[in-house]
């Protein structure tokens, strides 16, 4: 009497079926991590910046400007004096002048660069926006002592983050966001889903 036995092991049909589910949810999947990741890097962003403007603020509380402080000194950012900076704002003082400078958020792969700009916000624009990089922002108005604008503008990974863009922030309150195609800030209809 022979006895036959089943040979141990996956068809070729259950392999590829096996395939097909896991390609099916990878498809589902990836990219709802990808907008999780964007997110989790916007708030990241949004802190910092709120952050630096509680810094600056504070710094406007002692000298009644953003600019100058009552020494005659200037709110000097970045490592030297300018409209930008790159990084999380912090103050120091440096013999006497109080300055806000590029700090902890300068790591190479930090998602988002912080810049400051001392200016109006109303007349700030923004490059264009494409999901291939973004450029860096301007500050084109001139500077006035009683308005800053701080711009989180995303960088590596971020970049893809076409629904939001650029984040803004001003001395005012004023949140904003810029999206693919956009070039004002604030943009209608897309900052209250980025902020």
């Amino acid at each position: 009497m022979s006895v036959t036995r089943r040979k141990a092991g996956f068809s070729l049909i259950e392999l590829i079926f096996v395939v097909a589910i896991i390609g099916l949810l990878a498809a589902v999947a990836l990219p709802m991590y990808t907008k999780q990741i964007q997110k989790s890097n916007r708030a990241q962003a949004k802190a910092r910046m709120l952050q630096a403007a509680q810094l600056i603020e504070r710094f406007y509380s002692d000298n009644n400007s953003y600019l100058v402080d009552v020494s005659g000194g200037s709110l000097v950012v970045g490592p030297a004096t300018g409209t930008t900076a790159a990084g999380f704002a912090q103050l120091m003082s440096v013999q006497g002048t109080t300055t806000v400078y590029s700090g902890p958020n300068n790591e190479a792969n930090s998602p988002f660069t912080i810049y400051i700009c001392n200016t109006a916000a109303a007349t700030y624009t923004a490059p264009p926006w494409t999901s291939a990089g973004a450029a860096a922002p301007g500050c084109t108005a001139p500077v006035s002592a009683n308005q800053y604008l701080l711009i989180a503008a995303p960088r590596l990974q971020q970049v893809a983050d076409t629904t939001c863009g650029y984040l803004t922030l001003t001395n005012t309150g004023v949140k904003g966001a810029t999206g693919s195609g956009t070039t004002s800030s604030p943009p209608a209809g897309t900052t209250v889903d980025c902020w």
